[in-house]
């Protein structure tokens, strides 16, 4: 399954999220398109140019939402779901924040919208939870 995603410590799809993509294809109008919807949906408390919303992806030296680059546990490791603890209280807490985003996503995003987001971002416990089986069967 890795080899198939870019996946970010707490298990966001990179690959399949519309930043990341809208980045990669050097898309400003989709990235314009992205910081409203990032705005209405309280991601962030203004609408942002679009250089501000340019993502290459996570990785333990940019700022975390969750503060998991910061984990001692992760030290080697390319995700939660390859961690001997998963899942942990922090990540689970993660999870938490991830389901009642969406929620709100559903309440306000267009099904489209929606359908846009919800590979990247609202799979996080179905994809570590596989990598973590994978690795330890448990």
């Amino acid at each position: 399954m890795q080899n198939q995603f870019l996946l970010s410590f707490c298990g966001d799809c990179c690959s399949a999220c519309p930043r990341y993509i809208a980045t990669k294809n050097n898309d400003t109008a989709k990235l314009q398109q992205l910081a409203l919807l990032w705005y209405r949906l309280g991601l962030r408390d203004k609408v942002l140019p679009p250089d501000e919303l340019i993502c290459t992806g996570c990785n333990a030296k940019k700022p975390c939402n969750y503060h998991i680059n910061t984990c001692e546990q992760l030290n080697g490791l390319n995700n939660c779901g390859e961690c001997a603890l998963f899942p942990c209280s922090t990540i689970e807490n993660v999870f938490k924040k991830s389901e009642a985003t969406k929620m709100r996503c559903k309440s306000i995003c267009s099904p489209e919208e929606y359908e846009t987001i919800k590979p990247a971002f609202f799979q996080k416990r179905e994809l570590l939870s596989e990598i973590h089986f994978k690795k330890y069967g448990l």
